[in-house]
């Protein structure tokens, strides 16, 4: 019955990996929703990261519920690392740790690029991350600039120029095993779901406005 119950992606329940995705221009619900199907479903051990999210103009890009419902009961700690969330991250109940995110805020809420639940109050952990606004809770770490570095936001080029200041900013063990193009690593440089890379660096494809086939998951 409501308008912003129509995520791109909908996920309950423990041990989840999220990961390696492209949610975008959702105008009626989240872009990936990490929380309970069912009651007593637990929220635990969920992984998300390495996904680009943008363009969501109702709702967060990523939101992750920790506890089993809406009472609180079960919290969990989920983690969500090596993202590039361009429509703000929420978080409610039980722990999040939250590491090498590009995170800016929504359009709903322009200063806060992470949103706690007041009524849901959530455990953060925070650090490493890079965002146009200070995110609080603050890592001493994190990166605060107006400039991401973007090849072109236009085209939907959300990889790294030589000059971004999420290169070389990382915590580098905080990785998954593999990279959002299906390559396998064990360590990470740079804050956000791309890693660095000249090929990219230099990309002239438009991913969106969409082509036929618009495939974020290939070299150019």
């Amino acid at each position: 019955p409501s308008n912003n119950q129509y995520h791109g992606m909908y996920i309950g329940g423990p041990n989840n990996i999220i990961r390696g995705n492209v949610v975008r221009w959702n105008h009626n619900g989240f872009g990936i929703h990490v929380y309970t199907g069912v009651a007593g479903e637990w929220l635990n051990n969920n992984s998300v990261y390495n996904n680009l999210t943008y363009g969501h103009t109702n709702c967060y890009g990523i939101t992750v519920w920790g506890a089993n419902g809406n009472d609180g009961s079960l919290p969990g700690t989920n983690y969500i690392f090596g993202n590039t969330v361009l429509d703000g991250l929420q978080l409610a109940y039980g722990t999040a740790c939250v590491t090498n995110n590009i995170i800016l805020p929504t359009i709903n809420n322009p200063t806060t690029p992470i949103y706690e639940s007041v009524s849901h109050a959530p455990a953060v952990h925070a650090d490493y991350n890079l965002s146009d606004h200070a995110i609080t809770p603050a890592g001493w770490r994190d990166v605060v600039t107006n400039y991401m570095g973007f090849v072109n936001t236009n085209s939907a080029l959300y990889w790294l120029k030589s000059d971004s200041p999420a290169r070389g900013k990382a915590f580098s063990t905080v990785c998954g095993p593999g990279d959002f193009f299906g390559n396998a690593q064990s360590s990470v440089i740079d804050i956000g779901a791309f890693q660095y890379n000249a090929t990219l660096a230099g990309d002239i494809r438009v991913l969106d406005p969409s082509p036929a086939n618009p495939d974020y998951w290939s070299l150019p």
